[in-house]
This record gives C-alpha cells, structure tokens and sequence, in this order.
C-alpha cells in the first residue's frame, strides 16, 4: 500500500530549503547548555526562520527526544475546523527527510469521535506545524532517535468539548513515551492586527515594552494554569493565535495527576513597535518541566 506524505508548503520562503541542518544547528548553538531534566512540553513560534528561529531553539534545545511520540498541537489560521483534527498523512516532509506519523495512537484518537481527519488540503495549507517539523527533524538526525509525530489543528472549542478532548490526550500526557510541541505565537500587535493597547499601558514606558509586559504576563498565566490563563486571554484579548492549543494542553494538566514547572527560556519581537501604525509579533518558548 502507498504511503501518503504531507508535503513542505513554505519551504523557501518561511524557512530555507537548502543547508537547513547548518542553519539550525546553529540556532541550537546559541543556546546555552544545563543540566536541567528535558521538558515534557514546549511552546514554540512558528513565523518566518528569520523572525522566529532563534526563540524557537531555546524550546527544542530542552525538548525531551527519548521518547515514542511527539503530539504538534497547532493553530488553525486557514481551515474552519469544529473540532480537533489529525493530519492524514502517514510522513510529513521536510528538506532534511521525512518524519513518520504515529498512525496508531491516530486511529486511538480517531476512534474516540472527538477527533477528525484533516483533508490533504487543510493539513498542507497550514503553516503553524510545519514550522516545527525541521527542528523535530534536525533532533532526530542529531541524537539518532527514532521517534515519531501527530500533528493536529486546535481551532476554538467549547468548554465541555474540550476537556473532552482534554481527557482523551491524558494518557498520552501522563506517560513518558510521549512529550508535546504547542506551535504558538504570542501579540500581534498594531491597527493592522485589530489589536492595540489603551494609552494608559504605554504613557510610561515604550511601547514595545508595554507589549513585552502583556506577553509576559500572559507566560506567567499559563504557568499559573488554565483558569489563569483563561482568564487573562478573557481580559485582555490579547492576540496569542495558540491560544486554543494552549488552553488543551493546561487543561490536560490540570486534570492529571502529574506536576511540574513552566518555565520561560527566551521572548522577542519581529520589531519594537513605536506607535500603534507600527506593527510586530511576539514570540515566546516556554517549556514544562515534570516533577
């Protein structure tokens, strides 16, 4: 039987096409080494290389690669979704080879009727996975593992629906065969984006660092937990487009029995901002580490 692959998208344009290893390696370079037990989860951007990149190696450089299986639970700025929805690809590609998809805990989560199947369209459209699959990639040359992925899309979900789903990922969370990469950005800001602060936030200090001071404290909310960050996206709006992944994933937590400590590693901007004419995007990498 032939073997479906999803196929790069924005290669060459979001991120090169060529000597990706070096790039990336490179990236990894850059960050500091510890001796800190490997995450469990991170939250990883997903913009061009160029804007991103460098934040995002400080969440794969701790990335926990002994593992099975690593779910991508991703945005969906394209598809309309009504609910949580599976590639349906069983390799996902990327310039330095391909990755295999865990087809087995697919069909598990299939199985549950909380999940669907993306089309070959949506899946391939969507840029906010795709831009982890060449680190995820890059790992896996690197340390010689042999893990697989599960990508999804996690568009808005009612409350019941998504502890729902919730429940259904709780297995995967609470085992050690399985770690987790949430692909998020955090404010985009500006008229362009619809979103702007009241004067009254940035009378003080420069705006970009007004737009630093929300981000960060929405990275505090979610280290709080989900009511914390429920709330925060509630009160501010504040335009994290992961936000829907995010919430799944605290509400995972919340309801294991599993604890730990999210901890953020590094945060930028693609440009600090001046006035709300200007526009820029937040870029975050957190990670969880278990107890």
């Amino acid at each position: 039987m032939k073997q479906s692959v999803r196929a790069t998208n924005f290669s060459g344009s979001w991120y090169p096409d060529s000597g990706l290893d070096d790039v990336i390696e490179d990236l990894l370079g850059n960050v500091s080494n510890d001796d800190t037990v490997p995450a469990k989860i991170i939250i990883s951007p997903h913009a061009g290389y160029s804007y991103s990149a460098q934040t995002a190696a400080y969440g794969f450089s701790k990335l926990n690669t002994d593992v099975e299986t690593i779910f991508v639970l991703a945005p969906n700025h394209r598809a309309s979704l009504v609910t949580v929805s599976i590639t349906p690809s069983d390799f996902v590609e990327t310039p330095i080879g391909n990755i295999p998809v865990d087809k087995d805990v697919r069909s598990e989560l299939l199985d549950t009727g909380l999940f669907n199947e993306l089309s070959p369209f949506q899946d391939t459209n969507e840029h906010s996975h795709e831009l982890q699959f060449p680190f995820l990639k890059h790992l896996m040359n690197k340390t010689q593992t042999d893990f697989k992925i599960l990508p999804m899309l996690v568009p808005s979900l009612q409350s019941g629906k998504l502890e729902d789903v919730a429940n259904a990922l709780l297995p995967y969370f609470e085992s050690n065969k399985f770690a987790f990469v949430i692909s998020s950005d955090f404010c985009h800001y500006g008229k362009a984006f619809g979103y702007v602060l009241p004067a009254s936030k940035t009378k003080d200090q420069p705006l970009h660092k007004a737009i630093e001071e929300l981000d960060l404290r929405g990275a505090a909310t979610i280290g709080s937990g989900y009511d914390a960050f429920y709330q925060y996206i509630t009160e501010t709006e504040n335009t994290i487009c992961g936000r829907n992944p995010i919430l799944v994933m605290l509400k995972t937590i919340k309801i294991s029995s599993k604890e730990g400590e999210w901890k953020v590693l590094n945060y930028s901007q693609s440009n600090p901002c001046r006035n709300n004419f200007d526009r820029s995007v937040s870029y975050c990498s957190m990670a969880f580490f278990e107890e």
